[in-house]
């Protein structure tokens, strides 16, 4: 599914490009370039792309006002086109949110999704602080825990990770993660704040969500068995391959992670894969499995 997306958002991405460039596109010669269907092509201009300000609608050719455009740079091309490929991570959109769109406050890491219709004006409201940059002050309502708990933070990101949206932010300086749909009743404040470059580069660049506590560096095995998985893409967030040993194992590395985006994982994939170092996040596997193991196998002896 994610491949699919992501073939879908490079394909707009040079449509967009070249009608950006002042082009007119034939529609036949699109479906040909791009070995897809006429109709394909034809949904592409006309559904997903459907925003834009078009001079010429087809049927055969089309082509955008480009003044209306105002010198958009290729990378805010991208990630309208990312954003045309997944319109249902997002609330229902109009032209003020897709103006909000353009910028690089909000991030799409994974390609499910959870449902968010109904909070569109919270999600408009939180991107308009991280613009401005003001707090904001809102109620949290943890997982498993009564009542909810007030924070106030200087916000930086709306993150959408394997379809779950999240806020990140600072509280009282420390990077914070929090579940968007858990965030009710949000204040923006009138007091601003300086943004910090260091984390807000670190959020486009990073794949974890749990910023703050973070490990430098995970050494993972991974059994030879189950390599080609690991090979193929990226299981863990900031993985990176270390080398191949001469058995077909692979070694792997984990940068600026938190532990709980890692221990999930690999629990999936015992016994295939084992943690190197630290060997303290090795003992707390091992702990676990002999945890349950006493609780579910012993007790039946």
């Amino acid at each position: 599914m994610q491949a699919k997306h992501e073939k879908l958002a490079l394909r707009l991405t040079d449509i967009l490009v070249q009608l950006n460039s002042g082009n007119r596109l034939s529609a036949k010669e699109l479906a040909e370039k791009y070995q897809v269907s006429l109709k394909t092509i034809k949904r592409d201009l006309k559904e997903r792309l459907i925003e834009l300000p078009w001079k010429e609608e087809g049927p055969e050719y089309f082509a955008i006002d480009t003044k209306q455009m105002h010198n958009i740079s290729v990378d805010a091309i991208e990630r309208f086109c990312r954003f045309a490929a997944v319109k249902e991570l997002f609330p229902p959109i109009d032209h003020a949110f897709l103006d909000v769109l353009m910028n690089n406050h909000i991030l799409v890491k994974g390609l499910k999704y959870e449902n968010i219709d109904n909070h569109k004006t919270a999600f408009t409201k939180i991107e308009q602080a991280i613009a401005a940059q003001q707090k904001i002050r809102f109620d949290y309502k943890k997982i498993n825990v009564q009542g909810t708990k007030q924070y106030c933070i200087e916000p930086y990101s709306l993150v959408n990770k394997s379809g779950i949206w999240y806020l990140i932010g600072l509280d009282a300086g420390k990077e914070k993660t929090y579940s968007f749909k858990q965030v009710t009743n949000i204040d923006v404040l009138e007091e601003t704040f300086e943004v910090n470059k260091t984390l807000q580069d670190k959020l486009k660049q990073s794949d974890s969500l749990y910023h703050g506590n973070q490990i430098k560096q995970i050494v993972l095995k991974v059994n030879q068995t189950v390599a080609p998985y690991f090979q193929r893409q990226a299981l863990f967030p900031n993985q990176s391959i270390i080398r191949q040993l001469d058995n077909g194992d692979l070694l792997l590395e984990c940068n600026d992670i938190n532990e709980i985006e890692v221990l999930p994982i690999v629990k999936y994939w015992l016994p295939h894969i084992t943690i190197i170092s630290p060997s303290y996040l090795d003992q707390k596997i091992r702990d676990l499995l002999t945890e349950y193991l006493q609780d579910n196998y012993y007790d039946e002896k």
